[in-house]
């Protein structure tokens, strides 16, 4: 009975904690942590970062991995009190961090001589210098400047 206790608790830790976050990497927003550690370290060579939240809210993300201080946050941050269908508002800006939603858009709109760095997912962004990949090895957000 140890032995089938044993069994199944090795078939049940390698389902949870190593086969599941490959397959479910993309639904769990894999590739924050990344993109975010690219922006960290490279985010005093631009002016501005503008970041797409076209499939998830990215600024929550940027403020749990930049470790923003919250209190930093709520004096600098920009939001559309316009409820969204879900009845969330949208942050657009903090500090240096732009986000968008037609991130396109804003990628046509940049000035030749400003110094913009580019977050956006799969298939967003023109010009792509830095792919991000999740753990299963897909591509899930990709950087431009």
């Amino acid at each position: 009975s140890s032995f089938v206790f044993c069994l199944f608790s090795s078939y049940l830790f390698y389902q949870y904690f190593i086969l599941t976050p490959k397959i479910v990497a993309e639904k769990w927003n894999d590739g924050f942590n990344q993109s975010v550690q690219y922006v960290k370290e490279n985010q005093d060579l631009y002016q501005n970062i503008v970041i797409s939240s076209s499939q998830a809210p990215s600024y929550i993300f940027y403020l749990w991995y930049l470790r923003y201080d919250p209190v930093q946050f709520q004096n600098q941050a920009t939001v559309d009190n316009t409820p969204d269908q879900n009845g969330l508002n949208f942050t657009k800006s903090f500090g240096k961090y732009q986000f968008t939603k037609d991130i396109k858009s804003e990628q046509l709109k940049k000035e030749s001589n400003s110094s913009t760095l580019f977050i956006g997912f799969e298939g967003e962004l023109k010009d792509v210098t830095t792919p991000i990949k999740s753990r299963n090895g897909n591509v899930v957000q990709e950087i431009s400047n």
